[in-house]
C-alpha cells in the first residue's frame, strides 16, 4: 500500500475525534461501541493539545531534558571507561 505524502499530512493534522473514526470503529469493533462525536468530551480540545495526550507530538521539554541527561551520562561513562582501560 502506498500512502501519498499529502494524505499522510492530512491524516496527521485531522482531529482524532471525528465522525470518520467513529464510523470506522462501528464497522470493525464487536465488543464495544464508540461514543458519538457530539458525546465525546475531547471533541473541543485543540488538536495540538490533545495530540500530546496521545503521544504524537514531537519531544516536549521533559523528553528533551531526559535525552540530554542520558547523553551527558553516556559521555561521562565513556570517560570513566577510558581511564579504567588506561587510555
Amino acid at each position: 500500500m502506498i500512502i501519498r505524502p499529502v494524505a499522510l499530512i492530512c491524516a496527521v493534522a485531522a482531529h482524532p475525534v471525528r465522525q470518520e473514526i467513529v464510523d470506522e470503529i462501528k464497522l470493525k469493533a464487536t465488543s464495544w461501541k464508540p461514543k458519538e462525536v457530539n458525546e465525546n468530551h475531547l471533541r473541543h480540545i485543540d488538536v495540538s493539545k490533545s495530540m500530546g495526550h496521545l503521544g504524537m507530538t514531537p519531544f516536549n521539554e521533559q523528553a528533551k531534558f531526559g535525552v540530554h541527561t542520558w547523553k551527558v551520562i553516556e559521555k561521562e561513562l565513556k570517560k570513566i571507561t577510558m581511564k579504567f582501560k588506561g587510555h
